[in-house]
C-alpha cells in the first residue's frame, strides 16, 4: 500500500499557489475575455516605446467596402419608411379610333403638356353636362322657384312655394299630377335645393351654380335662348 508523502504535497502547493502562477493566470483570463477590446486597442496604436526600444505598428489598409460592425437603428427606421424613388411615367399612345380624331389628339397634349389646366377643362365639361342634363327634366317653375329662393336669401316655407306647385298643376295634362312633395323631392335629389331642420326650403349648392350656368349660356333675349 503506497503512501502519501504529505511534506512533497505541501511544497508542491507552496509552488503553485504562490504569486507568479497565480497572476499569470489571471493575465491569461484577462486576455481571453477581454481579447476583443485589447485587438482594437492594439489597431489604433501607431507607435509607441517599451524598454528602450521603439515599436512602430503597420496600419491596416482601409478595404472600398469595410465591414460594418454596429447598425444605425434610426439610419434603418428612415430607410424602412422612405417613399420608394416614383417611376418613370409611362408613354401612352391614343387609340387609332382616338387618334384620328382630331379635338381629342388636341386634348390628349393638353393633358400631357399642362394637366392642371386639362383638369379644369374636364370639370367645367362634366358640370356643364350636368346643368344640360338637369335643365332637360326641370320644370319652369321650378326654375322660377329657385331663382326666387336665390333672390329671398333666406329659406322659404312650403306655403310660399305653393304657389309656384300649383302652376305646375296647371301644366299638368294627367288624372294624377305629381304631389308637392315628389315636386320639392326632385329638386333635393340634385340638390337644388335643401331642407331646413325646421321643414323651410333654400337654395342649393347645385341650384345657385345651375342658375349662374342659365345665365351665362342662355341669356335673355340672346339667339337661341330657352325658354322655361
Amino acid at each position: 500500500m503506497c503512501s502519501i508523502d504529505w511534506s512533497m504535497l505541501l511544497e508542491f502547493c507552496k509552488v503553485v499557489l504562490s504569486w507568479p502562477p497565480i497572476v499569470l493566470g489571471i493575465v491569461l483570463i484577462l486576455i481571453y475575455c477581454f481579447s476583443a477590446s485589447i485587438r482594437k486597442f492594439l489597431e489604433r496604436i501607431e507607435e509607441g516605446e517599451v524598454a528602450g526600444v521603439k515599436i512602430k505598428m503597420a496600419k491596416a489598409l482601409q478595404t472600398s467596402s469595410p465591414e460594418v460592425t454596429e447598425l444605425d437603428p434610426a439610419r434603418e427606421l428612415v430607410q424602412a419608411v422612405a417613399p420608394a424613388a416614383p417611376a418613370p411615367p409611362q408613354q401612352v399612345a391614343l387609340p387609332p379610333d382616338l387618334a384620328a380624331n382630331a379635338q381629342a389628339v388636341r386634348f390628349f397634349d393638353l393633358a400631357r403638356q399642362n394637366p392642371v389646366e386639362a383638369t379644369k377643362l374636364a370639370i367645367a365639361t362634366f358640370e356643364r353636362f350636368q346643368f344640360e342634363r338637369f335643365l332637360n327634366y326641370v320644370f319652369g317653375s321650378q326654375v322660377a322657384l329657385l331663382k326666387h329662393l336665390r333672390a329671398k336669401g333666406s329659406p322659404a316655407s312650403e306655403a310660399e312655394l305653393q304657389p309656384f306647385y300649383r302652376v305646375a298643376l296647371n301644366a299638368f295634362e294627367r288624372q294624377t299630377p305629381y304631389s308637392f312633395e315628389e315636386y320639392m323631392h326632385f329638386l333635393q335629389n340634385w340638390n337644388a335645393v335643401t331642407r331646413t331642420n325646421d321643414g323651410q326650403y333654400e337654395l342649393g349648392s347645385f341650384g345657385s351654380s345651375f342658375l349662374r350656368y342659365l345665365e351665362q349660356a342662355y341669356p335673355p333675349g340672346a339667339e337661341g335662348a330657352r325658354s322655361l
